[in-house]
């Protein structure tokens, strides 16, 4: 993680406290227009509050594509952590057989067997970096999620000061009641709340980048060694 993505991730969690504190303080909850006053709206002043519910469904979406994303990373950690087991027996198998040719092999049963062993090795270094790049993509989705989240979150909060913009002008005494004040500051809480989560959303970026070089640099590694292998074989049967 980059020292400048480590100060804002920083920032953002000093400002998202913030925000807890303010609920603490006795803001706890985002307010609401009473539907009822939005139906004495006229035709001619519903055309903002359209526009404003339409990027609730826009968000409505993006939240149910980033659920679906997070299932998808949780599937594959599961696929991963099942292939640690069979890589763990490879190389219980490959000690066994080095053992057996020190006892009674030839050198070249040895040289197998040792061979054997160092690619059932890489083999377990590359599940095991798997499992952790896994791990890691399912914390960026997660952290997509909660992104998605707030990002709908803003787009209710900004519709309903747009609501409550549109029927304080209504000559009714409910109208004239609502604190425009209170639905403002609920779109500012909203969006540091977004502010925060895409901070989070950029550092497990950050993170992936960082597993996935690792299990590249172990697959690299793995695949590498049974060529040597095989290399050396054919050079002993020659």
């Amino acid at each position: 993680m980059s020292r400048q993505t480590v100060l804002s991730l920083g920032v953002a969690l000093a400002v998202g406290a913030g925000c807890a504190t303010l609920r603490e303080e006795g803001w706890t909850g985002r307010p609401t227009v009473d539907p009822a006053l939005v139906a004495h709206l006229d035709e001619s002043e519903m055309g903002a509050i359209r526009k404003a519910r339409s990027k609730v469904d826009e968000a409505r979406d993006g939240l149910a594509k980033a659920e679906a994303m997070a299932k998808t990373a949780e599937e594959r950690l599961d696929i991963a952590r099942a292939e640690i087991e069979p890589a763990d027996q490879r190389v219980e198998i490959a000690k066994r057989k080095l053992e057996n040719a020190r006892a009674r092999g030839t050198t070249e049963d040895l040289e197998r067997a040792e061979e054997d062993l160092e690619s059932a090795r890489a083999d377990h270094r590359s599940a095991r970096r798997k499992v952790a790049m896994r791990e890691k993509e399912l914390e960026r989705e997660r952290a997509g999620l909660d992104l998605a989240q707030a990002r709908l979150d803003l787009a209710v909060a900004e519709t309903e000061l747009t609501q409550a913009e549109a029927v304080r002008e209504l000559d009714r005494p409910a109208a004239g009641e609502i604190d425009l004040g209170e639905f403002r500051r609920a779109v500012r809480e909203a969006k540091r709340e977004v502010e925060v989560a895409q901070v989070r959303l950029e550092a497990a970026e950050e993170e992936v980048a960082i597993a996935r070089d690792d299990y590249e640099s172990a697959r690299a590694d793995d695949e590498g060694r049974p060529r040597e292998a095989s290399s050396r074989r054919e050079e002993n049967d020659l």
